[in-house]
This record gives structure tokens, C-alpha cells and sequence, in this order.
């Protein structure tokens, strides 16, 4: 019995008929699976090309500078996301927007107001949120006071709250780095308002910055949070 089916199978398998079916199909299938690999493929490029692009002009600007590892980098990378905000878009709005990431403009520009009042401007490699994500413990919620609109066509990197408190949770190095850049970032706004206050004369401070108006007074030089920001510059210029 076995003989025959081993017979039966040979021949089965050694027709002409079958063979050639055989060759058809095995190049068919071969044919295929060129296709979706060359498909795959490019679609891979064009993903790592525009994935890339943002990341490597953030990582070059901010992080590189201050001498974080790549490896180190690529792992805040990984929790974040690259987000495209057109022209006149806001970013948050004055009352309604829910403090619940962090955001770094990596091209662009963003304009801040209050109440429809110009504040200021955040350039790329700027934080687009750090007062309002150094304001609040991780557990607190709260909502912008200020509207942030993209005043050209914009990209930032976003961070999601509990994803960034959750890697700072797992990598102690990569809280403290956020920690002296967020900040910097604070510090380097406080700086830019000084340009604008004239003391006698009417003008406007960030409301995102409360502490601001301290700034004014004789005791400038011996004031906590301002110590607090040149540490944060002098860690973050090493």
C-alpha cells in the first residue's frame, strides 16, 4: 500500500502538468513577496526620513550641546511625538486648554497672549509650556491661562504628562536633565522680559511667570527663585 502511494505521489509530482504548476506558483509567490518588501521598504524610508529630520535638528539644538549620549537620547525620543500646527492654529487657549503635556517647538514660531494682549514669542528649541508644567506637582491638574497660536506654520515634539512622569520614573538621569532645561527655559524668559519693563513707565508681565514682578525690586541679586534659575544656567552651560 505504501509502495503504491509512493509511486502514485511520484508520479503526481513529476507530471509536466504539475511541475509546471508548481514553477508558476512558487513565482508567483515570489513575485509577490519582492513587491511588499520594495513596499515596505520604502515606506520605511520615508518614515525614517521624516522621523529623522525633526529629531535630529532637536537632538543637534538642545540636547547634543549639554553632552547627553545618542542612546540616551533615543530613549526620550521614543516617548514623544512630532506634531504639525498650521498657521494661526492654537496650540492652547486661555481657560479651556488642560496642563497635560509638554511640548518643544522645533520650528516656527509661537505667539502668547492673554486676554487677546501680546505677551511674547517662543522661538524654536524653546519649551512651549514650561511655566505651566513647572507650576503644577505631578498629581495636581490645571488649565492655561495664557493662548499660545502658531504665528506661522509650526512643528514642536510633544510629550504626554503621565508618559514623561512615567520615564522620569524609570530613568532618575533623564528627570534631572528635564529638570535643568525646563529650568533654563524659564530662566531665559524671565531674561527676555527684563528688555520690557521700565520701572515708572506702564508695562505688561507674563502671567505665566508670577514671580515676575520680583524681579524689579533692589533684592534681585539675593531672591531664592532667581539663584534657582542661574543654577539651573550654570548646570546647564556645563
Amino acid at each position: 500500500m505504501e509502495k503504491n502511494s509512493s509511486l502514485w505521489k511520484s508520479l503526481v509530482t513529476e507530471h509536466p502538468i504539475c511541475t509546471t504548476w508548481k514553477q508558476e506558483a512558487e513565482g508567483a509567490i515570489y513575485h509577490l513577496a519582492s513587491i511588499l518588501f520594495v513596499f515596505v521598504h520604502i515606506a520605511y524610508q520615508v518614515h525614517s526620513i521624516t522621523f529623522a529630520r525633526e529629531f535630529h535638528m532637536l537632538y543637534s539644538s538642545l540636547f547634543k550641546p549639554l553632552g547627553i549620549p545618542l542612546p540616551v537620547f533615543r530613549t526620550i525620543a521614543l516617548s514623544s511625538e512630532v506634531v504639525t500646527l498650521e498657521k494661526e492654529h492654537c496650540y492652547a487657549m486661555q481657560g479651556k486648554t488642560s496642563i497635560d503635556r509638554l511640548s518643544v517647538l522645533v520650528s516656527g514660531r509661537i505667539r502668547v497672549t492673554v486676554d487677546g494682549e501680546f505677551l511674547h514669542y517662543i522661538s524654536p528649541f524653546q519649551f512651549l509650556d514650561s511655566p505651566e508644567w513647572d507650576s503644577l506637582r505631578p498629581t495636581e491638574e490645571g488649565i492655561f491661562q495664557v493662548t499660545l497660536t502658531a504665528d506661522t506654520d509650526c512643528q514642536y515634539v510633544s510629550w504626554r504628562r503621565k508618559k514623561l512622569y512615567l520615564l522620569f520614573a524609570q530613568h532618575r538621569y533623564i528627570s534631572r536633565l528635564f529638570s535643568v532645561l525646563i529650568g533654563s527655559d524659564i530662566a531665559d524668559k524671565l531674561y527676555a522680559l527684563n528688555d520690557r519693563v521700565y520701572i515708572g513707565k506702564k508695562h505688561h508681565y507674563d502671567i505665566r511667570l508670577p514671580n515676575y514682578y520680583q524681579m524689579s525690586s533692589p533684592d534681585l541679586s539675593r531672591s531664592p527663585l532667581t539663584e534657582q534659575f542661574r543654577n539651573s544656567r550654570q548646570h546647564c552651560n556645563k
